[in-house]
C-alpha cells in the first residue's frame, strides 16, 4: 500500500473477496485515513468478478473523537477541530455503507499510572464458512395431467364468492389474493415436484421432442 501505517489482507472465498484493512491514523495529518480512502475508492471503481461481491472490514486506530462512539463524559474532546476531522471518517462510512461493529461504550484505550496508555486487545472472529446450497424442488410442468388440474381448479373456484363487480381497490386485491392462493394450492396438490439436473435444457418440452422426432 506504500505506507507503514496500513496493512491490507485480501481473502478469496466462494462468495467473493473479503478485504481486511488494518490502519493507524495520526490525528494531526490523517494520512492513514486518507490512504485507506484512496484504496477503497480505487477498488470500488475497478469492480470485481460478475456475481461476486467484495466485503470490507476496516480495523483501525483512528485517534478520532465524536459523540457517535465516545462517552458523553468526554465532551471536552468534542472540539470543533476534532469533530471536523471525525466528519471525514463519518462521510467515508456513509459512502461505502460501512457499519461500526463495536458498541458505543466499549473502551479501546485505557489510561494507566504513571502517565502512559495501553491499548486493549480486541479479538475478532471472522466466519468464512460456506453454506451448502440445496437446489429447491420445483413443479414439473412438462409432465402434467392438465385435465386433472382443470377439474381441481374448477372445484376450488366455485368456492370463490366474489361478485361480478368489485367496487374498491381493497376488495380487488383481497379477491386477487384469494385467486392466487387457489391457483398455488392446485399446483401444489396436482403437479409433482422435481429437482433440476445440471444438464437439463430448461426451455425443452415434450412438444418439442415430438417435433424433433418428426424431423
Amino acid at each position: 500500500m506504500g505506507s507503514s501505517d496500513m496493512t491490507v489482507l485480501e481473502i478469496n472465498t466462494g462468495r467473493g473477496k473479503v478485504l481486511l484493512t488494518n490502519m493507524y491514523n495520526d490525528s494531526r495529518q490523517q494520512q492513514g485515513l486518507e490512504q485507506s480512502m484512496c484504496v477503497f475508492w480505487k477498488r470500488s471503481h475497478k469492480g470485481g468478478t460478475e456475481g461476486q461481491a467484495e466485503q470490507m472490514t476496516w480495523l483501525r486506530d483512528f485517534n478520532l473523537h465524536h459523540p457517535l462512539w465516545d462517552k458523553e463524559c468526554n465532551s471536552h474532546l468534542f472540539m470543533r477541530s476534532n469533530l471536523e476531522k471525525s466528519q471525514v471518517l463519518i462521510d467515508t462510512l456513509a459512502d461505502f455503507d460501512l457499519q461500526i461493529a463495536l458498541p458505543k461504550y466499549i473502551l479501546m484505550l485505557q489510561a494507566l499510572q504513571p502517565a502512559r496508555s495501553d491499548h486493549i486487545l480486541v479479538v475478532m472472529e471472522v466466519d468464512l464458512s460456506l453454506e451448502e446450497w440445496v437446489e429447491p424442488l420445483h413443479p414439473n410442468f412438462r409432465s402434467v395431467d392438465w385435465k386433472e388440474v382443470r377439474e381441481t381448479l374448477s372445484c376450488r373456484l366455485k368456492e370463490l364468492e366474489a361478485g361480478e363487480m368489485v367496487n374498491t381497490h381493497g376488495k380487488f386485491f383481497f379477491w386477487l389474493g384469494e385467486l392466487t392462493c387457489m391457483i398455488s394450492g392446485t399446483i401444489e396438490d396436482c403437479i409433482l415436484k422435481v429437482g433440476t439436473p445440471p444438464y437439463q435444457k430448461h426451455w425443452w418440452s415434450p412438444l418439442l421432442s415430438a417435433r424433433c422426432m418428426e424431423l
